[in-house]
């Protein structure tokens, strides 16, 4: 008889124990690199009678360990006896219901990701404030940017939480985690650059708008900033601070808690040790992996502008083949899986190939968007920065303010951003338009 319904505090204290060497490691690591640079500096400020400004994430990007590795780590460690099914049967035949073994454990793991935030925040308050004359510092600032860090690490460990409700196994988990953490939001971004690319010569921004944003998702963001992928309508700076992108990320989170709560408690014992159970999903992680490789060949094919790139696609096809080939040879302990692997790499060529050309086809639509003039609230003059050339002066920042609403310059505008369309496209995208040492656009709103 279960005689533990929701929660116990018994199990939740075993897991602290059972993570305690992983924890403190971790949070030692991330501790040090909280406060060394800041001890490393204060012989130069000293020297020079410096004050430096301190808040948000400037000089802590560095935290991005927390939810990249740290989460990862204690997450796989306290679920891995979901991983063998001696440990699978054991935890499922003791006398808690599996919502109470999901909370209890899941409790534990945020204990150590809060404990680890708030050491490394009072380790660097103690130092600022020992060091007040030379540090200006803005805690209310560095607080939210250490918030926006556990929503962060919340997210990634609710997500690992669905993995493993549905594995069995260390590579599985991984795989499931990234897929579902990156697969949707690559092809937003997939969908938003191919709308950029058909209408690159017209276009002065590559953000994506609404849920296409990936400052939306602040995992996503930040992992995109380091590929040079992202396309947020503003900095990281900003969408660590920003309370939409914050908001979005925390109620992402909790949904895929109650997800995971919910898989757990359906999860089979005999999943443990293998891929998935069943038949079906396996064989759409399969297909997963091999699509999200082979739907780069497909992007690679679409956004070349003079090359034939036919070669660069059937490269990423065989990887991809490759890729699923011995991803299922790992999971299953078997050598002869070409049977099984075939559909799923089949099927992720189509998926490639049909999500491909509809993202591309999206894309030529979206960029042949022409505003009418009774839909344009007002326009701006926007000065663009060039390579070798630039227009960021008083002037510039004054006049890019200013909004134009009447009628007239309105309908003027959108006669000419036609004209002006069709001319660039004519001559090639890449073909443009300047005006002095700046190319100054025209946006509508």
């Amino acid at each position: 008889m279960n005689n533990k319904k929701v929660f116990s505090f018994h199990m939740f204290l075993q897991t602290l124990k059972q993570t305690r060497l992983a924890g403190f490691i971790m949070m030692a690591v991330i501790t040090l690199i909280s406060v060394v640079p800041i001890i490393s500096s204060l012989s130069y400020i000293k020297e020079y009678k410096q004050v430096n400004n301190v808040g948000g994430i400037s000089g802590n990007y560095f935290l991005v360990l927390v939810f990249i590795i740290v989460v990862p780590v204690i997450s796989l460690i306290v679920w891995s006896f979901l991983n063998k099914r001696s440990g699978s049967d054991f935890y499922h035949s003791i006398p808690y219901t599996r919502l109470c073994i999901y909370l209890s454990k899941t409790a534990a793991i945020l204990t150590w990701i809060a404990g680890i935030l708030v050491v490394s925040y009072v380790s660097q308050a103690v130092l600022f404030m020992a060091n007040r004359q030379y540090f200006n510092v803005d805690y209310a600032t560095m607080f939210r940017m250490y918030l926006s860090i556990f929503i962060c690490s919340l997210l990634c460990m609710a997500i690992i939480n669905v993995s493993i409700s549905i594995t069995g196994n260390i590579l599985s988990n991984i795989c499931v985690t990234g897929l579902i953490m990156f697969l949707p939001r690559f092809i937003m971004l997939m969908v938003t650059e191919l709308t950029v690319f058909h209408g690159e010569a017209y276009m002065i921004s590559n953000s994506g708008v609404g849920l296409l944003d990936s400052s939306s998702n602040m995992i996503v963001g930040w992992v995109f900033s380091v590929f040079d992928m992202y396309n947020g309508s503003s900095g990281i700076a900003d969408m660590v601070l920003s309370l939409t992108s914050n908001l979005y990320t925390l109620v992402l989170a909790l949904i895929y808690i109650a997800l995971g709560a919910l898989l757990f408690v359906k999860r089979k014992s005999e999943t443990a040790g293998k891929a998935a159970n069943g038949k079906v999903l396996p064989m759409i992680i399969r297909t997963l992996i091999g699509f999200s490789i082979a739907f780069i060949g497909v992007m690679i094919a679409y956004t070349s502008i003079d090359s034939d790139e036919t070669i660069a696609v059937v490269v990423m096809f065989i990887v991809s083949a490759l890729v699923v080939f011995v991803y299922e040879c790992i999971v299953s302990k078997k050598m002869n899986v070409i049977k099984q692997c075939i559909p799923s790499i089949l099927l992720g060529y189509v998926l490639a190939v049909v999500i491909g050309t509809g993202a591309n086809s999206f894309g030529k639509y979206e960029a042949s968007y022409e505003p009418d003039a009774s839909k344009l609230a007002y326009v701006s003059i926007q000065p663009m920065d060039m390579y070798y050339a630039s227009d960021n002066g008083y002037f510039s920042s004054i006049s890019s303010k200013v909004q134009f609403t009447d009628e007239e310059i309105l309908k003027y505008v959108s006669e000419k951003f036609g004209a002006y369309k069709d001319k660039c496209i004519s001559n090639g995208v890449h073909n443009y338009i300047y005006n002095g040492r700046s190319r100054t656009c025209i946006r509508g709103v």
